[in-house]
């Protein structure tokens, strides 16, 4: 069973500060574990130079539906979280940018590396036209090698990207595969692919990056993951999950700049939005 998410991206064109692009993207999911696990919701999202908004209505218990925003001043480096029904928010300060992407700056282990995050890029060298732009298809794998030590499950992600010869203004910093993980340091180390918990160990993760780093928007992506996990019995199996996404829509809009504003009467909650 599929979902699908329908989302509308505005962003702002250079040199017209009220002026935007609009963009709608289909988005679908399936997972060969749970797959009655369908979600659906729309996603509106608004871009003016360095700040964005995305509206969105995130599926709860009992096909109840929450209306959310989630604002993001880069210039400022603060992000809000909006809780549109309860008209609560939430501030929270966005980290530094990142530094320049080069092979030098790859983050290093701290000690020895017992696991090693490696990803590739392939210039497929495909063209095509979408939306009345040039698109240039591109390939990443991403693998997560643990050392057994950490009692973890190996990952792969394959993505299969087509990006529109646009600029990508809907993120504070460049979209990068550069510095992918797959895994939270600190998070599922120990859990157990045989089974059961132990101490969890010191995470120090070694990243690989080879091949070009891909520019513009991305118009079309099916990003495929594969985990593979040894059960009790000794045998081997393969969880597979896969997402899709596309821009269908590309036309210009005006936007509002009063959008990126925390509107008046909300309530600052120091907790978790939905």
């Amino acid at each position: 069973m599929r979902s699908v998410l329908a989302m509308v991206l505005l962003i702002s064109a250079c040199g017209h500060p009220q002026t935007g692009t609009r963009m709608k993207v289909v988005f679908r999911e399936m997972g060969s574990a749970r797959p009655l696990d369908a979600r659906e919701w729309t996603a509106t999202r608004y871009v003016l130079g360095p700040r964005s908004r995305t509206d969105t209505e995130q599926p709860g218990p009992n096909g109840r539906r929450y209306k959310v925003a989630f604002i993001q001043l880069c210039d400022a480096r603060i992000s809000y979280y909006l809780d549109l029904d309860r008209h609560e928010y939430r501030q929270v300060h966005l980290p530094p940018a990142p530094p320049p992407e080069s092979a030098a700056n790859l983050p290093k282990p701290v000690g020895a590396a017992n696991i090693v995050i490696e990803t590739t890029v392939r210039d497929t060298g495909e063209t095509k036209s979408i939306l009345g732009h040039s698109a240039h298809h591109y390939v990443t794998t991403t693998t997560q090698t643990p050392a057994p030590e950490l009692n973890m499950a190996p990952d792969e992600v394959v993505e299969d990207e087509w990006y529109l010869d646009v600029p990508d203004n809907s993120t504070c910093n460049p979209r990068t595969h550069q510095y992918a993980s797959l895994i939270a340091v600190g998070g599922s180390a120990g859990a157990g692919q045989h089974g059961g918990r132990a101490e969890l160990p010191d995470i120090h993760s070694q990243f690989k990056f080879s091949g070009p780093i891909p520019r513009g928007l991305v118009v079309s992506q099916k990003r495929t993951t594969r985990t593979l996990h040894h059960l009790q019995t000794g045998e081997r199996s393969d969880y597979v999950f896969t997402t899709s996404q596309e821009v269908v829509e590309l036309s210009s809009e005006k936007i509002d700049p009063s959008l990126f504003e925390v509107p008046k009467g909300f309530k600052e909650v120091k907790q978790g939005i939905h």
